[in-house]
């Protein structure tokens, strides 16, 4: 039981940590990201539109799990962790709100849209992050930078296994952990990586300049490094394996079929060497982690250099950014109310929902200091600690 001095000290602190700028710019570009993936197939036709057309795909993904990490970061005392009863209020904040995102993204999922929720990942990597809110930023970076490399490894080994033996997963609660881990749209053994590398990116000083820079340059290098080895290797062919060991449907036809091997279309052994090397979205390989982490890393590094005199200039993408629960979860709601947004073949839809949230947010932020979620998400989290 914590006292009522800690709760208010910890209310304050996440309030205004929460705040620093380019934060928000950040958390307001991968909001966009999601609305282009979810809300378009637009398929643009020149070099160069398609490929800035590309850039949203599943890097917007990365940079929500970069910024959770940030996020544990300035919830548990930012370059100072807490210690002792501080901490332990901190830790049960955190774990009150991800259960409300347990809970936000059971009720999205149950809309039976065509997204793929990102909130009970997202809920997911915060506890994740718990048992690290304590370590040095040096060992935060070892960690991320051995997990950069073991956990895409593993992720092979384990779908590969998978594959070779013909196991099932299955939908129920369950399955929830190994879902969570490896099997998801967004595994924990990749992108607890981004979640790591934002805790030590948290717990250094995000308004020093040189920092900022540092960020910038070194996420630019990695992506450089990751995206130009991947291009190297494969000629740039798109080298995702198209059939993954848990498909509920081949891994059901491989277990009553009795096929040990998953040979044919049936299931996936083991990635070629192009598909190893692959940096494709959503592949799950050492280069695609490496190459959008350094992507994400790069962005975070840009917004906070321009953060404190771009956020008037770009308040609106500020104010959607600071309120980033609501946002996501309104679009999905638009998206099943108007299920044919998903699949238009225009811009108008991300346009509209775009502009839309912009000008809602904009005006919310005139009045109150949080979004309405942000708000329940905050309530959520003092509820752990009284």
């Amino acid at each position: 039981m914590t006292t009522t001095n800690t709760i208010s000290t910890l209310s304050v602190t996440a309030s205004q940590s929460s705040r620093i700028g380019g934060l928000d710019l950040a958390r307001g570009l991968a909001i966009l990201g999601m609305f282009w993936a979810h809300t378009t197939a637009y398929e643009p036709y020149g070099f160069f539109d398609g490929w800035l057309a590309q850039i949203p795909d599943g890097r917007s993904a990365v940079l929500f799990a970069l910024l959770a990490g940030v996020s544990v970061a300035l919830m548990t005392g930012r370059q100072n962790p807490y210690v002792g009863e501080r901490m332990q209020a901190a830790r049960l904040r955190i774990v009150g709100r991800a259960l409300l995102l347990f809970f936000l993204g059971s009720l999205l999922s149950s809309l039976n849209t065509p997204v793929v929720v990102i909130l009970g990942f997202y809920g997911f990597w915060l506890m994740l992050a718990l048992p690290l809110t304590s370590l040095p930023v040096r060992t935060l970076v070892w960690i991320a930078g051995i997990a950069a490399v073991a956990g895409p490894l593993l992720l092979i080994v384990v779908k590969s296994a998978m594959a070779a033996s013909g196991l099932f997963v299955g939908a129920d609660p369950n399955s929830a952990f190994f879902a969570v881990m490896i099997s998801g749209t967004y595994p924990g053994l990749q992108y607890g990586v981004f979640v790591i590398a934002g805790l030590a990116i948290g717990r250094s000083d995000l308004l020093n300049r040189v920092r900022q820079l540092r960020l910038l340059a070194g996420g630019l290098v990695l992506a450089i490094g990751g995206y130009g080895l991947s291009y190297l290797a494969t000629g740039g062919e798109n080298t995702i394996p198209q059939h993954m060991p848990w498909d509920p449907i081949n891994s059901l036809l491989a277990r009553e079929g009795g096929e040990r091997s998953l040979s044919g279309s049936i299931g996936w052994v083991f990635p070629s060497v192009g598909e190893f090397f692959s940096a494709e979205p959503h592949s799950g390989m050492l280069l695609e982690t490496i190459g959008s982490g350094g992507f994400a890393i790069a962005v975070l590094g840009a917004c906070l250099l321009i953060g404190s005199t771009a956020r008037h200039v770009l308040y609106p993408l500020a104010a959607m950014g600071s309120m980033p629960l609501t946002s996501y979860c309104a679009h999905v709601v638009v998206i099943y109310v108007v299920p044919d947004a998903e699949e238009a073949l225009t811009l108008l839809p991300f346009i509209t929902i775009a502009a839309t949230t912009m000008l809602v947010a904009s005006l919310w932020k005139l009045k109150f200091s949080r979004g309405p979620l942000e708000w329940l998400a905050w309530r959520s989290g003092l509820l752990f600690t009284m």
